[in-house]
């Protein structure tokens, strides 16, 4: 890929990068990871639930507004499955929550309001 008068062009490298016909999208992996928090806005707590497609060694943080970390909820082996955190003793504010393993790394944001 490179930029020439005013537009990204994209070349293939040899003629491997060339596909001719139908082709198919394979499933994305990282769709079958899902973290959400409920509910959100959350007053005073929350509820962190997390569905991971196979069993891993994974942290779950969450971080500050400013970035910081305000708690690790859990560092270590996951089972395959759903699983619920609670999400307590947080002071008002914005909040990002993590899940970081070796394949995927996830986030999103909630907000505590009192």
């Amino acid at each position: 890929m490179f930029f020439s008068f005013g537009n990204y062009k994209l070349v293939p490298r040899n003629n491997n990068d060339i596909v001719l016909g139908a082709t198919s999208v394979l499933n994305d992996s990282h769709e079958q990871y899902d973290v959400s928090v409920y509910p959100n806005p959350a007053n005073q707590s929350g509820t962190l639930s997390i569905t991971v497609p196979q069993s891993m060694n994974a942290s779950i943080q969450v971080f500050s507004s400013l970035g910081t970390l305000a708690s690790t909820i859990h560092n270590g082996f996951i089972s395959e499955g759903n699983h619920n955190f609670l999400l307590h003793n947080l002071p008002s504010g914005l909040y990002t929550v993590r899940l970081h393993s070796e394949l995927i790394s996830k986030t999103v944001s909630f907000i505590i309001a009192q």
